[in-house]
């Protein structure tokens, strides 16, 4: 079973709640990155008996093509900040590992935003269990 894009199944809540960080070029000379804005598009496992409390953040720019790094977000453990770090399974940019950076600083100053991903899990999750139910309920009906 692949990975969900949590903006294809809940494209209303993702266009206001998709994570985007803008660098100015001082911001942008912090991380060694170019000055633009940033977007972490979330992908999770839809499998309902996958517990993996993992959300891969795939990133792009405007000013860039393709996709400039795909990021692990582990919320192993819920009283620290979630760890990030590279898909080791994924093309990267040579950004990618000055971007799982900005991301786990950002994540770390912003509580709310670290949160904000772990419900979006959450939602992939029971939108899963839901989905299944519906379908053995369907099949069963037959």
């Amino acid at each position: 079973m692949g990975l969900a894009f949590f903006y294809e199944l809940f494209p209303e809540q993702s266009e206001v709640e998709t994570l985007a960080i803008s660098l100015d070029d001082e911001q942008a000379a912090v991380y060694k990155l170019p000055a633009s804005q940033y977007f972490f598009c979330e992908q999770i496992c839809p499998n309902p008996d996958c517990r993996c409390n993992e959300v891969i953040a795939t990133v792009c720019a405007p000013n860039f093509t393709g996709n400039l790094a795909s990021l692990i977000i582990g919320f192993e453990d819920t009283d620290k900040a979630p760890t990030v770090k590279p898909a080791l399974d994924a093309p990267q940019s040579q950004y990618s590992d000055r971007l799982a950076r900005l991301l786990f600083d950002r994540l770390k100053r912003d509580p709310p935003a670290a949160a904000r991903l772990q419900r979006h899990y959450d939602l992939v999750k029971k939108r899963a269990i839901r989905d299944l139910a519906r379908h053995k309920f369907l099949t069963s009906a037959k």
